[in-house]
């Protein structure tokens, strides 16, 4: 039944340590096991990382690995890093590299990373906040993704020699809290 695709087991770390009076470190670690068919589980190991450094810079790592039925542990991979600068907390600036891949013996779901896709994505993004309180975040962006290498899945918006543009504004308003 659909009730047996929606089964999700997780076991989850967050954890916070200050590993100088500049420089603290922010983990979510997690364990997991995700139905997507009936008897038939995505199992995964994510590793997040944040540096805050001067809390004006940050770094994040992440990896993630995912098996399913008849793959080996290592095989489909995530792996991201992300750099990024508080200039002023009007504006912040980051670049971002990913790298996918499915080095696994068969393809089980329509989710996952294409079977034999390898690809790597790079990208910058500017973000600046003319209106930043308790009530009201108001966000502009500009941000550019290049990605090159092999994805194997050809609806899939990022492929081969790739670049993605974009521009946007996002405003967070707080209805609930009115004065």
């Amino acid at each position: 039944s659909d009730v047996d695709k929606r089964q999700a087991y997780n076991l989850m770390w967050r954890g916070a340590h200050r590993i100088t009076d500049l420089v603290r470190l922010e983990t979510v670690w997690s364990v997991n096991e995700i139905g997507y068919e009936k008897g038939q589980y995505c199992n995964f190991v994510a590793l997040g990382n944040k540096f805050v450094i001067d809390d004006r810079f940050t770094v994040l790592l992440d990896a993630t690995t995912r098996t399913y039925h008849g793959n080996s542990i290592f095989k489909t991979n995530t792996f991201m890093a992300e750099v990024a600068y508080n200039l002023s907390p009007a504006w912040k600036f980051s670049g971002k590299v990913s790298y996918d891949c499915n080095m696994g013996r068969n393809q089980t779901t329509k989710t996952e990373i294409a079977r034999g896709s390898e690809l790597t994505m790079v990208g910058a993004v500017a973000e600046w906040f003319p209106i930043r309180n308790s009530r009201h975040t108001l966000r502009a962006h500009a941000a550019a993704f290049y990605s090159f290498g092999k994805n194997k899945n050809p609806a899939e918006l990022m492929q081969d020699k790739t670049l993605y543009a974009s521009l946007g504004v996002t405003w967070h308003m707080n209805f609930l809290n009115v004065r």
